[in-house]
């Protein structure tokens, strides 16, 4: 009886560690995911020498995110893809904050200082560095308008229970997966 009363005890600290390690496991295996189909969008970008975009799906399903020749059209079969999973959606930050992510991207609110793009499609030029489509699919601006600010990008996604990842894009094209941690802090 004393033997069951321990498991008891054991099982019953034990199951919420579980579940909250298998939940940080699933929301960091997708945005490391997100992060590498960012990174096969720039490496098409440069081998077929013009823009890749890589879209998500925040609206429709199955909750993906893609890579195509073209930042507004729909997932096409064979497009390189990643499932995510289907607890976590991309989603708008809100008041969630991001500002250590926007100091690592630089966007300090400076004039001539880089434009946040928070869940647009991000484009990689035939160089490898970040750009937004401009009409046409084959014209990918570095720049957000006429001699405005290089674009950088931030990816967000959540969970029911409040947990968020992000994946970001420097204006150099490093692209990193970001836990929040609570508190403002993200790692």
């Amino acid at each position: 009886m004393i033997v069951c009363v321990i498991i008891v005890v054991l099982s019953t600290i034990a199951i919420p560690q579980i579940q909250r390690i298998s939940t940080n496991y699933r929301i960091d295996a997708s945005g490391h995911a997100v992060a590498s189909l960012l990174a096969q969008a720039r490496l098409q970008a440069v081998h077929n020498n013009a823009p890749a975009y890589a879209q998500h799906s925040a609206t429709t399903s199955p909750n993906m995110a893609f890579v195509n020749d073209d930042g507004t059209s729909a997932y096409v079969t064979g497009d390189p893809d990643v499932a995510i999973s289907s607890s976590l959606k991309f989603q708008d930050p809100g008041a969630l904050d991001h500002k250590q992510l926007d100091t690592y991207l630089g966007v300090t609110g400076v004039a001539g200082g880089p434009s946040l793009k928070i869940l647009t499609p991000v484009g990689f030029n035939a160089r490898g560095l970040p750009c937004i489509q401009n009409g046409t699919p084959a014209v990918c601006l570095q720049q957000d308008g006429p001699a405005g600010p290089v674009p950088v990008f931030e990816w967000f996604m959540t969970d029911a229970n409040g947990n968020w990842e992000a994946v970001t894009v420097t204006a150099a094209g490093r692209i990193k997966a970001w836990r929040f941690t609570g508190q403002g802090s993200w790692q």
